[in-house]
């Protein structure tokens, strides 16, 4: 799915429009900061920037089935780097970037656009389809590809489980939404959850990740799944057992930190200034900021305000969760 948001930026007009403006005060108490604003007349045509990544973040971005997939990179990723020591994150750093260099250009011009998102054709709705055996998935990227085969030789080499994640994006096999948390549901803590999750260092996100997933496999084997649409309880507890028992990742929480810029506003000059400006260079006329902008800026910053769970098999559980009590889940 190719999204056409980004084609209502008029780029040219904005690269016109630029100019430096100086704020004589920023919240913290600095004065006169430069910053880059735009002529009044590139205005509207910078404003569909903070509207079209509005656009994408909440259409795209972050789509449940893009959230999946991030959520099952970052885990299979930071099994590798999250308890590692800086040594060792060293030499993982060093080997990727000697395999993003030995990448053959040829593969940046076959196979899908980069800018291929998702893809929504009907064929996509069914099993992914086979040729030699291998599963081929429409949607990546050559090079993707080649990362994700990358990376799981090294998980493999290292005998993680995680590699079944990376298995598991190559094939289509993504994890189902099983829960989610937003701002909405949690608004008195919410702040304080997320201020708590941005404060923990690399390897306690790891851990924390990992005790929810034992933590949820406890209550799933003592209050046991139900049975919805074609999928029996039985075969969701028997799955999750065998996956405990081999230490493969079953359960993923996906929590999402704000946009960097999202916060920085878009100040215009007045064209009635321009002249001023050219005659005088002491004087730096009066700026004003886009509420546009802003008002698009609040919306960013506030859409990402949920965190998900995403689970293997489709089935539901009655869980006591700290955060909103008992709830049914399903990651139907």
């Amino acid at each position: 799915m190719h999204l056409p948001y980004p084609k209502g930026i008029d780029l040219d007009r904005i690269l016109k429009s630029l100019t430096i403006v100086v704020i004589e005060k920023v919240p913290g108490g600095a004065r006169d900061i430069p910053v880059i604003g735009v002529h009044s007349k590139g205005k509207v045509a910078a404003e569909f920037v903070s509207i079209a990544r509005y656009a994408m973040f909440s259409q795209g971005y972050w789509h449940h089935a893009v959230r999946s997939m991030k959520a099952m990179l970052a885990r299979a990723v930071q099994s590798l780097i999250a308890l590692a020591t800086d040594e060792e994150r060293n030499r993982f750093q060093s080997a990727f970037i000697t395999f993003v260099m030995s990448i053959p250009e040829s593969l940046y011009h076959r196979g899908p656009s980069q800018m291929t998102l998702l893809d929504t054709s009907p064929s996509s709705k069914s099993e992914p389809k086979q040729e030699g055996g291998a599963a081929v998935v429409p949607q990546l990227a050559l090079t993707d590809v080649a990362t994700l085969k990358w990376l799981q030789q090294q998980l493999a080499s290292k005998n993680r489980p995680e590699a079944s994640l990376i298995d598991g994006l190559l094939k289509r096999r993504l994890f189902k939404r099983l829960w989610v948390v937003s701002r909405d549901m949690e608004q008195m803590r919410w702040d304080d959850i997320i201020r708590l999750w941005n404060n923990l260092p690399r390897h306690k996100r790891f851990e924390v990740a990992y005790e929810f997933e034992k933590l949820t496999a406890k209550q799933l084997a003592e209050k046991g799944a139900k049975t919805i649409t074609e999928f029996p309880s039985e075969k969701t507890d028997s799955e999750v057992q065998l996956r405990i028992a081999q230490h493969t990742p079953w359960l993923l929480i996906d929590i999402p930190g704000t946009k960097p810029g999202a916060d920085v506003g878009l100040y215009y000059v007045l064209e009635g200034q321009r002249r001023q400006l050219r005659k005088d260079e002491r004087v730096s006329g009066v700026i004003q900021e886009s509420d546009v902008w802003k008002q698009y800026a609040r919306g960013l910053l506030n859409l990402p305000a949920r965190f998900e769970c995403f689970a293997i098999q489709r089935f539901q559980i009655q869980l006591k969760l700290p955060l909103t009590g008992n709830r049914a889940l399903n990651n139907s």
